[in-house]
C-alpha cells in the first residue's frame, strides 16, 4: 500500500499548478539524523493538497550541501517540476537558512538555472521565529527559579505525591503544577500562570521541606512573575492562531502585522502604566499596599518590537502579493504586476464577482473566477500553494516518537514512512493487480 501511495503522489504531480516544500530534520531514537520532507501544492480548480513525502535517512554528516542534494534527489525522483517551486519552509539552522551557503540558497541557485528571474521565497518557520522573538524577553531570571523550584517537585516522586498531597487537603481547585519544556513555549504559559496561581502553596511546601524562599516570596520577583504571565499569556494566543492544517501565507502574515501592532501599543501604555491588557499585573498591584513598588513601565519591550520587525523581515518582501491576494477589490491597480493590471481592472468591475467575494470569503473566491482571468488565478494559486509552517514535520516528528520507539528500535524507514502518509491507498488498484488462488476445485464428482 505504501509503494501504490507514492505512485499516487506520482501522478497527482500533474494536477498541480504550483507546489512549495517544508523541510525538518530530527534524531530517531537511535540516534539516526532523519530529515523530513512535506510538500503543499494548490490545484488547478483551488484545492489545496498538503503531503508527506519522504522521510531520508542521514547516515553521516548534515551539511547544508549533504541535505541539499537528498532533497533534490527525492525532487527529482518524484518528478517535481522546479518552475513550479514557490516556497523553501525551514527551521532556522544555519545548514537550512544560511544566507549564502544554506540549503534555501542552494535551491535558489538551481531553480534561478531553470527559471531565471524567479520570485522563489524561503521562509523561516513563522512558529519558530515566534518562539526566538519570545526568548528576547530575557526573563532567565524569572524562569530559571520556576523550573528549579518546578523541577525540585515534580523531580522527586515523593516530592510530588506530598506537594499534591498539600493541594488536595486544602481543597485548593489545582491538584498538581505541569512540567516546563524549553522548547515548548505553550509549555512555558502553562507553567508560569499555574506556578503564579499556586506561589503561596509553593511556598509553604518549599518551607516544609527546609527550601529557601526569599526571593520568591520578593516583591520585585512577583512583579516579575506576573508579567511572565500575561507576555506569555499574549505570545501563547499567538501560537493558537497560527497553528493548524491549511493555514494560508497571507493570514500567518496577518497574524504576525496584528502582533507587531500589538507590542507597539502595549509598549506605548506600559509607559504610562496602563495595564489594561496586563490582567495579572493590573491584579497584583491592586493587592499590594506599596504602590509605588509595582511600577511597570521597566517592562517597555522595545527589543520584542524590533526582534519582530527583524525577524519577520523576509514577509515584508511579499507585502503587495499578499495584499493583492486577500483584498483585489480594494487593491491599487497602478501598484500590481503588468501582467495583472487588466484582469485586476475587470475583476473589479464586476459586481457579481464582488458579491460573491462577499460571500464566500477569500479562500473560496477564486475558484469562482472565469476562465479568462488566467493570469490572476495563475497569481492566486501561487500563494495558496506556499508553506509558511514546519507544523507538518513537528507532527511527523511526534508520530515517529511513538511509532520509532526505544522497543522498536528495528523498525525500517521505509516502514515509517509507509505508516506517515496522509494520503489513502487506492485499495481497489491495489486487490485488482493481485491473482486470487482458488481454494479447491468448483465442483466434485459423485
Amino acid at each position: 500500500m505504501a509503494l501504490n501511495l507514492k505512485y499516487q503522489l506520482k501522478s497527482d504531480l500533474l494536477k498541480f499548478e504550483y507546489f512549495s516544500i517544508a523541510i525538518d530534520e530530527t534524531v530517531d531514537v537511535v540516534g539516526i539524523a532523519q530529515l523530513a520532507i512535506f510538500f503543499r501544492a494548490c490545484e488547478s480548480d483551488f484545492n489545496i493538497y498538503e503531503e508527506f513525502l519522504e522521510l531520508v535517512p542521514m547516515l553521516d554528516i548534515t551539511t547544508s550541501k549533504d541535505i541539499f542534494i537528498k532533497l533534490l534527489q527525492i525532487l527529482f525522483e518524484y518528478g517535481f517540476d522546479l518552475m513550479k517551486l514557490v516556497c523553501l519552509c525551514t527551521d532556522g539552522a544555519p545548514n537550512m537558512a544560511e544566507r549564502h551557503a544554506g540549503v534555501a540558497a542552494k535551491l535558489r541557485a538551481e531553480i534561478e538555472k531553470v527559471n531565471p528571474g524567479s520570485s522563489f521565497a524561503h521562509f523561516h518557520c513563522i512558529i519558530h521565529q515566534q518562539y526566538l522573538c519570545s526568548k528576547i524577553l530575557k526573563m532567565e531570571n524569572t524562569i530559571s527559579l520556576v523550573t528549579k523550584t518546578v523541577n525540585y517537585i515534580r523531580g522527586h516522586p515523593l516530592n510530588h505525591r506530598q506537594f499534591s498531597k498539600l493541594l488536595t487537603d486544602i481543597n485548593n481547585q489545582f491538584h498538581d503544577i505541569p512540567f516546563y519544556t524549553p522548547v515548548r513555549l505553550l509549555s512555558l504559559h502553562k507553567v508560569v500562570k499555574r506556578f503564579y496561581l499556586l506561589r503561596s502553596e509553593i511556598i509553604l511546601f518549599m518551607e516544609m521541606k527546609g527550601q529557601n524562599t526569599d526571593e520568591m516570596k520578593s516583591q520585585s520577583w512577583i512583579k516579575d512573575l506576573a508579567f511572565a504571565v500575561d507576555i506569555t499569556t499574549h505570545m501563547n494566543d499567538l501560537n493558537l492562531e497560527l497553528q493548524g492544517k491549511d493555514k494560508l501565507i497571507t493570514q500567518l502574515s496577518d497574524h504576525i502585522k496584528c502582533f507587531i501592532s500589538k507590542i507597539k501599543l502595549w509598549k506605548f501604555q506600559l509607559l504610562n502604566e496602563d495595564l489594561s491588557h496586563f490582567p495579572t499585573c493590573k491584579e497584583l498591584r491592586s493587592t499590594v499596599d506599596a504602590h509605588n513598588v509595582m511600577n511597570f513601565s521597566q517592562y517597555e519591550r522595545q527589543s520584542l518590537l524590533k526582534e519582530f520587525q527583524e525577524r519577520f523581515n523576509d514577509f515584508s518582501f511579499f507585502e503587495h502579493q499578499f495584499s493583492l491576494f486577500a483584498s483585489p477589490f480594494s487593491f491599487n491597480v497602478s501598484n500590481a504586476d503588468e501582467s495583472l493590471q487588466m484582469e485586476l481592472l475587470e475583476i473589479q468591475s464586476d459586481s457579481i464577482l464582488n458579491a460573491k467575494y462577499l460571500e464566500v470569503g477569500i479562500s473560496a473566491f477564486f475558484s469562482y473566477l472565469p476562465g479568462k482571468f488566467k493570469n490572476f488565478k495563475k497569481f492566486a494559486t501561487k500563494i495558496i500553494a506556499m508553506f509558511g509552517l514546519t507544523y507538518v514535520c513537528e507532527q511527523l516528528f511526534s508520530f515517529m516518537k511513538m511509532t520509532k520507539t526505544a522497543q522498536r528500535t528495528r523498525l525500517t524507514d521505509e516502514h515509517l514512512v509507509g505508516t506517515t502518509r496522509i494520503a489513502q491507498p487506492d485499495i481497489s488498484k491495489i486487490v485488482s493487480k493481485k491473482r486470487c488462488q482458488s481454494s479447491g476445485s468448483s465442483s466434485h464428482q459423485n
